[in-house]
């Protein structure tokens, strides 16, 4: 390989970070078309587990920002994280290929913010641009922040996927909570909650660096034992 990280994972790190836009497409795409719009206001009346709104405008905003949160942010990060430590395995591994997932999840997402956004200004509430602002993006900003203990991690691979996938979920069952709402954003128990998912992103990522510190944390050690006299 010569230091060279192999173009297979290359291939695997970029297409990872690239799922959660591309799978957030498809809804996107359907919501563009009259038909997916008649279908968003349809579920308004409905004893339907996606009518989220107050009024079918409002359902469709809230089913927006459903695609951005879950799919942008957290499905975002979580991406990225993997692709970075996928690359991080191969022995050639420099710390300016983190820029390349990092990017990957920074145009997805503002390109999901986009599109949403311009969806709920033609057919929603005008409230999705507003609620990232507010809730959404300063919790994803920070969440990053706190994971980055993740990859500083010796960690397996598996382990890391494990936890990120366990706090996607958690954060899906919280949006399950917070989006339902009478108003055009969603209801107030979106702060509490969000400041929860952010605890966990930090208490999780600690405990696993903690369990499987990092070269950072080896190598002040083994300094520390080479500098201390024998016995």
């Amino acid at each position: 390989m010569s230091g060279r990280i192999e173009t297979r994972k290359w291939a695997s790190a970029i297409g990872f970070s690239a799922t959660p836009m591309l799978i957030a497409t498809v809804p996107l795409l359907w919501f563009s078309s009259q038909s997916g719009v008649r279908w968003a206001y349809s579920l308004f009346g409905k004893d339907h587990p996606l009518n989220f709104g107050g009024n079918p405008s409002e359902v469709l905003s809230h089913l927006l920002n459903w695609i951005l949160m879950t799919l942008g942010c957290s499905g975002g990060l979580g991406a990225s994280l993997i692709a970075t430590s996928l690359l991080k395995s191969e022995p050639g591994w420099q710390s300016r290929f983190a820029v390349v997932p990092a990017a990957i999840f920074g145009f997805s997402l503002s390109g999901l913010l986009f599109w949403t956004g311009f969806l709920d200004y033609r057919f929603g509430e005008g409230a999705v641009v507003m609620s990232f602002v507010l809730f959404f993006g300063p919790a994803t900003a920070l969440s990053a922040t706190a994971a980055l203990r993740l990859l500083t991690s010796r960690a397996s691979l598996r382990k890391k996927l494990v936890q990120v996938i366990a706090l996607f979920v958690l954060a899906i069952s919280f949006q399950w909570i917070y989006e339902h709402s009478g108003s055009g954003g969603p209801n107030v128990l979106v702060l509490p909650l969000l400041f929860i998912q952010v605890w966990a992103w930090s208490y999780f990522s600690k405990r696993l660096n903690r369990k499987y510190p990092g070269d950072a944390v080896e190598g002040a050690r083994c300094t520390i034992e080479s500098r201390s006299p024998n016995l």
